[in-house]
């Protein structure tokens, strides 16, 4: 992963379909990314754009 602030790459011992699951599962040490709206969520679910904006479109938060 590459860090803009540091200008640096980190090495993580797993491949990526880990630190993905590891980003929804908040499971890290130490948080590794900026974005922070992913620590924390209760039921962490993959919702397809085309998904979201159908729900959206009917008038209905897709999130809920």
């Amino acid at each position: 992963m590459y860090s803009r602030m540091e200008a640096a790459w980190s090495v993580f011992p797993y491949g990526m379909v880990e630190f993905l699951l590891r980003s929804v599962y908040d499971d890290f040490d130490e948080w590794p990314i900026s974005d922070t709206s992913l620590r924390d969520v209760a039921q962490p679910r993959f919702l397809h754009d085309r998904d979201e904006e159908a729900g959206w479109e009917s008038g209905t938060n897709p999130w809920e």
